[in-house]
């Protein structure tokens, strides 16, 4: 779903891919590719950001064993699309997850929700969108993360729910 999404994104866009589980050795996210143009050149040999995307999300490995820093990596992606906020364009920040945080030192519900109202602009607007994925996604929570910004929140319980998300993600953006 997601590679289909990527390849559907125009072409001046900019993109980049994160990923969050618990346990990773560089924290509770990784910055799989930097945000950037989709079109450019963004690694050796002319290689475009659009297909070190696809490559990187083809290593995506689901931690059945790991915990959600769902609060943490919100808002620190929610920091670095403010930081790269690009006028004239549609800024967002689309997040795929079970919905619920299970990281036990992450920041709590409250205090995500308190930055997301202090730190968002509404000249300069970021827009988090997320993607709830099963049955145990947290809907409700999420909708109270993305109301902040104006974003929206979606339920996907299988994998061609998860495709209809993207188009009605795409869509809305």
């Amino acid at each position: 779903s997601l590679r289909r999404a990527i390849r559907s994104i125009a072409p001046d866009s900019d993109v980049g891919l994160w990923s969050f589980t618990t346990g990773l050795p560089s924290g509770d996210w990784e910055v799989l590719v930097p945000t950037g143009p989709l079109a450019s050149s963004a690694g050796p040999r002319g290689v475009t950001r659009r297909e070190r995307l696809l490559s990187a999300v083809g290593r995506l490995d689901p931690k059945v064993s790991g915990g959600t820093p769902l609060y943490d990596a919100v808002l620190a992606a929610f920091r670095n699309a403010d930081a790269n906020f690009a006028y004239g364009r549609l800024n967002a920040l689309v997040v795929i997850t079970d919905g619920r945080n299970e990281d036990v030192p992450s920041i709590s519900l409250g205090r995500l929700l308190d930055a997301l109202r202090l730190e968002f602009d509404g000249v300069r607007p970021v827009r988090i969108i997320a993607i709830g994925y099963g049955r145990q996604a947290d809907t409700a929570t999420l909708s109270r993360v993305t109301d902040i910004t104006g974003g929206r929140t979606y339920q996907a319980l299988t994998a061609d729910e998860v495709d209809n998300a993207f188009g009605q993600v795409l869509a809305d953006l």
